[in-house]
């Protein structure tokens, strides 16, 4: 990660570590008591993502606290990828879920490459809450593959927290309510909060998943050295055993005993040869 890929990382972990100003002393009793929630849920939040080393079990969590908090009906994590969104973790029907289980059409990569994202990157680069209710499912095309899951589980809004890492947008939170849902500041204020969080595990999973095939492109290497090591010795052994079978062929009462046995030898390394490089493939 680049010099300033990595100032952007460090940024946003201050903000989710310290994800609300500071209010003055005569605000409303209702607004103090809001935060103070807020900052435990963020803290509880915060001890989950140190502690947990399945970091999407962890933004499974995630979307659990957000259900809960917010009183939605369900929630979802997308990740945005090579110009698609997919959803990747939901919290939907009570469970946590990943991709195989979700109900939720966008969780397959068939829907997902027929969703039309152009309007919609439009409305998160101006980085706030997008809120979106049933006569916008009607009429937005990104609903198109989702009204009939959005009817039958009588969703009434989908309200959307843009997933940001520096200038780079990584992925949506989305919250699905049953009623007709309004942030209020204090809410917008904590949904951001959480969302950086998301963040925070988005980008770890990315730099794991990054040194996993790292890792495994450094093992297939050794594989092939391995191989064509083993590959090099067992050839100088047939070839010499070739080499032996030929010069006795070619005298005229040479020893056709020997001949043979060095050709029977050339074949059985062939067949040594040729089942261990199918194991070392295998493994």
């Amino acid at each position: 990660m680049g010099t300033t890929s990595l100032f952007n990382f460090l940024h946003h972990l201050g903000r989710a570590f310290n994800p609300a100003p500071a209010r003055p002393a005569t605000t409303a009793q209702k607004p103090t008591v809001d935060l103070a929630q807020a900052n435990q849920v963020l803290q509880a939040s915060l001890s989950k993502l140190a502690s947990e080393p399945d970091l999407k079990n962890f933004l499974g969590h995630l979307l659990m606290v957000c259900t809960d908090r917010f009183m939605a009906a369900e929630a979802g994590l997308w990740r945005y990828e090579n110009g698609l969104f997919c959803l990747s973790v939901s919290y939907e029907d009570g469970e946590i879920k990943h991709e195989g289980a979700i109900a939720h059409p966008g969780a397959t990569r068939a829907i997902a490459r027929k969703i039309r994202n152009q309007d919609v990157l439009a409305r998160l680069r101006k980085r706030e809450i997008i809120s979106d209710y049933p006569e916008d499912f009607a009429t937005q095309p990104v609903y198109e593959h989702f009204r009939d899951y959005f009817q039958q589980r009588g969703i009434q809004a989908a309200l959307k927290i843009p997933l940001f890492l520096g200038d780079d947008l990584r992925g949506i939170l989305v919250m699905r309510f049953q009623y007709r849902r309004v942030f209020m500041p204090e809410e917008a204020e904590l949904a951001f909060a959480l969302g950086n969080q998301a963040v925070l595990a988005l980008e770890l999973t990315r730099l794991a998943e990054v040194a996993q095939s790292a890792a495994i492109t450094e093992e297939r290497n050794r594989m092939a050295r391995d191989i064509h090591d083993t590959l090099a010795q067992l050839f100088t052994s047939i070839l010499m055993r070739l080499q032996a079978a030929s010069l006795a062929l070619a005298e005229p009462a040479g020893p056709l005993a020997d001949a043979q046995a060095n050709i029977e030898r050339a074949c059985d390394l062939a067949r040594e040869g040729l089942a261990n490089t199918r194991r070392s493939v295998q493994a």
